[in-house]
């Protein structure tokens, strides 16, 4: 059976499609960040792409608004929320150190519970 999860010096990575993913965070859901060569006016260098996948056993997708609507495409209210919250992709990794949670998985996570208590 291939590993799809493994530890190197003290941080979590999962192998998708012969890449390596940084796992970044587990809450819900799974965030990971990706190191790439890109190509800039000066030349080359490192730039951090994120993704996202529901556990281990799910796609790494891009964390792209595209993505996001369509990996939650019953969630009305958390799509609302992406599409006035997020003008940019890059917005979905913002980190709040006081609450200690990532932007996206705030308005995910506050779409459930207003779903929860939600009374009908």
């Amino acid at each position: 059976m291939l590993k799809v999860k493994y530890r190197m010096q003290n941080q979590n990575f999962r192998f998708f499609q012969n890449e390596a993913h940084r796992i970044i965070d587990t809450t819900g859901s799974f965030l990971y960040s990706s190191e790439k060569l890109a190509q800039s006016i000066k030349g080359r260098k490192q730039d951090e792409a994120y993704f996202f996948g529901a556990n281990l056993a799910q796609l790494v997708l891009k964390l792209t608004k595209k993505n996001l609507l369509n990996s939650f495409h019953e969630q009305i209210g958390f799509h609302y929320s992406v599409q006035y919250n997020f003008k940019q992709d890059a917005g979905f990794v913002a980190y709040n150190k006081l609450g200690k949670q990532y932007k996206i998985k705030y308005f995910y996570f506050h779409e459930k519970q207003v779903m929860a208590h939600a009374i009908f």
